[in-house]
């Protein structure tokens, strides 16, 4: 770790001010890869964070596990920061970026981050290595608002992983009712197959989840009509 990484975790902006003004490498690395931003983004203030980007912080450094600060921010939780990196046109992989923010929403407000990704220009139904989008990441992490926000913004329905589960294969699987009723009521596909060819009826019957099988019942017998339905 480089003193220029210590005033930064420490909080300590005059010093951060001081090292800067000598000259001190502003993207040197600790032994992690992590750039003062990196630890700016995760974990500092954010005078600091917006002290290094004034001086011309490189955004698109990585670190040893790829990430760069927008990445971290996200990880973190650091909204504010999130929202300073945005603004500076930050560097960050769009086909990723909402996976880390279903994954690390914050429970107090878990569409946050995702509702400001979203209107960033990052990609709505990127896949990661299981083939999942942010929606597939929002029903396991049982987010129903970031679902629904997903939602709003346009996020696909009906893409399957490599398992061939959908979104509402995944909240059938896990007994989420309220989630299985959203994407419903959105459309989703409720007779898609997966690699075992089950549907997500047959899920929520094996698992004997009685609410999302009420909900899946109900919509087909919407669909079939009153007539089928006497």
């Amino acid at each position: 770790m480089t003193s220029l990484h210590e005033a930064v975790q420490l909080g300590n902006y005059d010093r951060l001010l001081q090292l800067l003004e000598a000259g001190t490498e502003i993207d040197a690395r600790d032994q992690e890869d992590n750039t003062p931003l990196h630890v700016a983004a995760a974990q500092g203030p954010r005078d600091c964070l917006a002290l290094l980007l004034a001086r011309g912080a490189a955004t698109a450094c990585r670190n040893a596990d790829g990430h760069t600060a927008l990445e971290l921010a996200v990880r973190a939780r650091n909204l504010p920061a999130a929202e300073l990196l945005l603004a500076v046109r930050a560097e960050y992989d769009p086909r990723l970026i909402l996976h880390l923010a279903t994954q690390f929403a914050e429970p107090s407000d878990p569409h946050a981050l995702v509702r400001l990704l979203s209107l960033s220009g990052a990609l709505l139904n990127g896949r990661d290595r299981s083939g999942r989008t942010p929606l597939h990441q929002a029903v396991i992490a049982r987010y129903a608002h970031t679902v629904r926000t997903l939602l709003e913004r346009g996020a696909a329905l009906d893409v399957q992983d490599l398992q061939g589960w959908s979104p509402l294969h995944l909240a059938a699987l896990a007994g989420a009712a309220e989630i299985a009723r959203l994407l419903v009521e959105q459309g989703a596909n409720r007779a898609l197959l997966d690699q075992r060819g089950q549907t997500p009826l047959a899920y929520a019957r094996e698992h004997d989840h009685a609410e999302v099988l009420a909900v899946l019942l109900m919509a087909d017998q919407a669909d079939a009509g009153p007539a089928t339905r006497g």
